[in-house]
């Protein structure tokens, strides 16, 4: 097939729906800054770490007001990076409706470095319309595809009106049922290490995987919110739906 067969989900969206303002959560703020970093931030004045720009642990990613952590190497003055800072919310922030109150100077938790901590305190994309996607895991977003008789690839677009137009169909039959799935349970086994065939050690356990299975009602969802994605391709001038 192709590269996408490497990801663990797919997703479901409007054709050029990133083109379309939405609202934007901490997170997406987070990755915006990021972006800007990586394209305009010296690099002896950018963190070593794997994200430079990230929001404030787990709580806050999702709220549409809250903290994001700039990392600042430790040999770097703080206040040479935000000069740059500035730059970065007059670009990416102002023309958005989001504003920072303050920038608070601390030491890294997580790193060992310094961090300038941005508090965003207001977000005028928050009353903006959030555009409807679908993510399902690839086994699941597969047998979806296969029950609307679409091409079972990663990546593919169909017109929106058809999409609406097989749920319709699908709705009028009881073949959702033949597609579920039973939740199931695997216990792997660690093998021994050739070299160690003398030693009388019993098996050693590996990870437990659990699957949750497929639904009726699961399939069922996933057929309503396609169609809510389908809905709002028809407001939109290509009026298809995407999945990668």
């Amino acid at each position: 097939m192709s590269w996408f067969k490497k990801i663990a989900s797919i997703t479901f969206f409007p054709i050029d729906s990133h083109k379309i303002s939405q609202p934007k959560t901490v997170f997406n703020l987070s990755y915006a800054l990021m972006g800007w970093v990586y394209k305009n931030l010296p690099e002896e004045l950018r963190s070593k770490t794997p994200e430079p720009v990230a929001s404030d642990g787990l709580t806050d990613m999702d709220k549409m007001t809250g903290i994001i952590n700039w990392y600042v190497p430790k040999e770097v003055e703080m206040q040479d990076v935000v000069p740059y800072i500035f730059k970065a919310i007059e670009q990416e922030f102002t023309p958005l409706g989001i504003s920072v109150s303050h920038i608070e100077k601390d030491k890294s938790n997580m790193f060992d470095e310094n961090v300038l901590r941005l508090h965003v305190n207001k977000n005028e994309t928050s009353e903006q319309q959030a555009i409807p996607e679908l993510n399902a895991a690839n086994r699941n977003a597969l047998i979806l595809l296969k029950i609307l008789g679409l091409e079972e690839d990663y990546s593919g677009t169909v017109d929106a009106q058809e999409i609406k137009n097989r749920i319709e169909k699908l709705r009028q039959t009881d073949l959702l049922k033949d597609f579920t799935l039973d939740p199931s349970e695997t216990q792997s086994v660690k093998e021994q290490d050739p070299a160690d065939w003398w030693k009388q050690e019993e098996p050693q356990k590996g990870p437990r995987m659990i699957d949750m299975g497929l639904s009726q009602e699961q399939l069922n969802r996933y057929l309503d919110e396609l169609e809510q994605i389908a809905d709002y391709a028809l407001t939109l001038n290509n009026k298809k739906v995407c999945w990668a």
